[in-house]
C-alpha cells in the first residue's frame, strides 16, 4: 500500500493532522517515549539495588549455615 503526503492524515488525541503537524507530533512523541525510557532506567536501578540487597543477605546465610554446619560436625 502506497501513501502519499498529501493523502497522508494521522488521527492523533481526537485530532486529525496533516503533514504540517507532522513536526509536532513527532516532538511529542519523543518527548513522550523519552520520559518513558527514564522512567524505565529509574526503575532498572531501583531494581537492581534491591536485588544487590537480596543475594547480600543470601551469601551471608549461606555463610552462617556453613559455619553451624562445621560447629554441629565438630561435635
Amino acid at each position: 500500500m502506497e501513501f502519499d503526503s498529501i493523502s497522508l492524515r494521522f488521527a492523533y488525541e481526537g485530532m486529525e493532522l496533516d503533514e504540517n503537524s507532522l513536526p509536532t507530533v513527532f516532538s511529542s512523541f519523543s518527548h513522550m517515549t523519552s520520559f518513558v525510557f527514564y522512567r524505565m532506567k529509574a526503575e532498572a536501578v531501583e531494581l537492581k539495588v534491591k536485588i544487590e540487597i537480596v543475594n547480600r543477605e543470601r551469601k551471608y546465610h549461606q555463610q552462617n549455615i556453613v559455619f553451624e554446619l562445621n560447629a554441629l560436625s565438630a561435635q
